[in-house]
């Protein structure tokens, strides 16, 4: 017994990795019989794993396609592919790189010992799996803000034009929230504050008690089907051109977060055809000097601006 216990602390010594190898992640998504195309249930599947950050930027995927014996090997073969393909679309259409996914194939049917008139539906799948071992390998460079270069200052030069104090808000038309206007009577270039918007601090990814804000926006649009809108990001308290997104380490919160909405908005049928997004990151304050939270949260805002 006690050379069993020393060789297993040895082992742990000269090999760590045997005990503390990451191991991949498996999401199979099921179609129909002889289907190519996801159906509802596969496509809510997916879109939860990207929702629920599972799968994002820095995911490396590996995704196989498979079909049941029913119909000929070649036919087979075909579907699988297709559904592999599939669901590589439907990722991309939805933000993810085609360099995170290590590889995308159909590999056929499932040999069966015993075989039935009905098929095996586990069979006609698409398995994606989230390949651990070569995130935990793959580097990740985190790009460094560009030191901001103070310029001597400058005399005031005489003006009609009114001055702005530091504490007061920019002189543009502040945005109105959402949840206080009309959206019918607004006019393009005319903006709207999302309030009660909360995002995870320093990343892309919002609050549980945040959803019903982007359910009431994608009602708003849904109601006035005419309607196209620019998303549009805000961030407050940094020096930087943008704050670091976690999620991704890129110097662009602001562009994330306004994508993020996006990408919900288009999940949930509306049509990316009537949808922009942008990020403005600390460029347009609402507040030049953030003196409190109240001005750090009116700085930290995403708007939706009226195109047409």
């Amino acid at each position: 017994m006690m050379l069993r216990i020393s060789f297993f602390f040895l082992l742990i010594l000269v090999c760590p990795s045997a005990i503390a190898q990451p191991t991949n992640d498996t999401f199979s998504l099921y179609f129909e019989l002889g289907v190519p195309e996801l159906n509802k249930k596969a496509t809510g599947k997916l879109d939860s794993l990207l929702y629920s950050d599972v799968i994002n930027s820095r995911t490396q995927l590996i995704i196989v396609g498979y079909a049941d014996y029913l119909g000929t090997e070649a036919r087979n073969q075909s579907l699988s592919e297709a559904r592999s393909q599939n669901v590589l679309a439907h990722l991309t259409s939805m933000g993810v790189s085609k360099s995170n996914v290590q590889l995308c194939i159909g590999k056929g049917e499932i040999d069966r010992g015993i075989k039935t008139k009905d098929g095996y539906p586990i069979d006609r799948r698409v398995d994606v799996v989230i390949d651990r071992l070569k995130m935990a390998k793959k580097p990740t460079s985190v790009p460094k803000p560009k030191p901001i270069v103070k310029q001597p200052a400058k005399e005031p030069v005489a003006s009609n034009k009114p001055v702005i104090k530091p504490t007061e808000p920019i002189a543009t038309k502040p945005p109105v929230p959402l949840s206080k206007i009309d959206i019918s009577t607004l006019k393009p270039g005319e903006t709207i504050i999302l309030d009660n918007l909360y995002f995870i601090p320093g990343r892309h990814i919002i609050r549980e008690e945040s959803v019903s804000v982007l359910q009431n926006l994608r009602s708003t649009l849904e109601a006035n089907s005419d309607l196209n809108i620019q998303i549009e990001g805000h961030v407050c308290c940094v020096t930087a051109i943008d704050a670091m997104d976690e999620d991704t380490f890129e110097l662009a919160l602001s562009v994330n977060r306004a994508k993020f909405i996006y990408q919900f908005l288009v999940r949930n049928g509306i049509d990316r055809e009537r949808l922009k997004f942008k990020g403005f990151g600390r460029s347009r304050p609402l507040v030049q000097v953030e003196r409190s939270a109240e001005d750090e949260d009116r700085n930290r805002r995403v708007e939706i601006r009226i195109l047409e």
